[in-house]
């Protein structure tokens, strides 16, 4: 592990990342870190001889009292930012770039910069740091997060595909990709498996009328018919580097975009390796995993899916108590889904 240090626009140490963190992500990964002051001026500096080819993560610490310049901005991130992320990005060959942001005042428009950094074209940002010296620490760890909609179910119970049957007037995969699209989700992978044609071709015409959700990829199960762990393999082996992931259900039409973004928020501020929601006390669907369990999910045997991860490691698990009980329904019977329109006055 070779650590780097280039000073552009230095900040005075005191208020810089501090020397532990360096360590910290030195002991943790086997690669070379770069690490970068970066401020307005640094756009003149010469990039191309600063950075070694070698390079496999590229640290950009980012003074908050620049980023808060809103005079300059463009899209959430002042114009000199966005062209430095990019910038680096055309000369690094590394794995991944990480963005510190660090200062006082933090949360003030904090979440549309991190979300317009991490949606740069370049798509080249993993993860974002928010420091603050109020907290003595990390804040907040915001990272690219992927949903998994698991929908390779044969719906034996309910008789049929369930995943496609009308709810409100709309196939019931539908309202869940309706929600996953308008969270904070940055990719969205729909596990299909028993009924694939007829599942696909519904979740293609939701894409169609939806050209500006996040991106979309369908995703085959062959062997569904082995348990719901199959799908989560397949789900999780089809995904883009991303810092988490979370599996709502295709069968899971009252899910609310607000309930993904807090199960998200809490990964963001403990970086627990499991979030689980709670309905009433229950444990629930969808469950965010972060990527360092992704391992342990592409292992999982049987029907029980993400939830043998739950009960193997209760010391990473955080629950998140959410008081819409509606949320965590799942249709399991048409008796159900009847049950459910009487309850929501639909």
């Amino acid at each position: 592990m070779v650590v780097q240090e280039i000073a552009s626009d230095p900040p005075p140490r005191a208020s810089g990342v501090p020397p532990a963190w360096v360590d910290t992500w030195a002991e943790r990964g086997t690669h070379d870190i770069y690490l970068v002051y970066a401020g307005p001026r640094s756009l003149t500096s010469p990039v191309d001889n600063d950075l070694p080819r070698k390079t496999h993560v590229l640290v950009l610490t980012i003074p908050w009292r620049d980023i808060g310049d809103s005079s300059s901005a463009s899209g959430g991130v002042p114009r000199w930012a966005a062209r430095l992320v990019d910038r680096y990005r055309e000369v690094t060959v590394g794995e991944r770039q990480v963005i510190v942001l660090y200062g006082s005042g933090m949360h003030r428009g904090m979440e549309g910069v991190v979300c317009a950094l991490l949606e740069r074209p370049s798509n080249a940002v993993r993860e974002v740091l928010a420091y603050s010296p109020e907290s003595n620490g990390v804040k907040e760890v915001w990272g690219r997060v992927a949903a998994v909609v698991l929908a390779a179910g044969a719906g034996k119970r309910f008789g049929g595909p369930k995943q496609v049957v009308e709810w409100r007037g709309r196939p019931l995969i539908w309202h869940v990709l309706d929600a996953v699209a308008a969270s904070e989700v940055n990719e969205i992978v729909v596990v299909t498996g028993a009924h694939r044609n007829r599942v696909e071709e519904v979740v293609r015409r939701w894409q169609d009328g939806n050209p500006d959700s996040p991106p979309l990829r369908l995703v085959y199960a062959p062997d569904w018919h082995e348990g719901q762990s199959r799908s989560v393999r397949a789900g999780v082996e089809a995904l883009p580097p991303v810092h988490g992931a979370l599996f709502p259900l295709a069968d899971q039409p009252r899910i609310s975009p607000a309930l993904i973004n807090v199960l998200m928020a809490e990964h963001r501020r403990t970086l627990a390796g499991i979030v689980v929601p709670t309905y009433g006390g229950r444990p629930g669907a969808p469950v965010l995993f972060d990527r360092r369990f992704f391992g342990a999910l592409r292992q999982l045997e049987g029907d029980a899916g993400g939830r043998q991860l739950v009960r193997a490691y209760p010391e990473a698990v955080v629950r998140v108590p959410w008081p819409d009980v509606s949320a965590g329904w799942d249709v399991d019977t048409r008796e159900m889904l009847h049950t459910y329109e009487e309850e929501t006055g639909s």
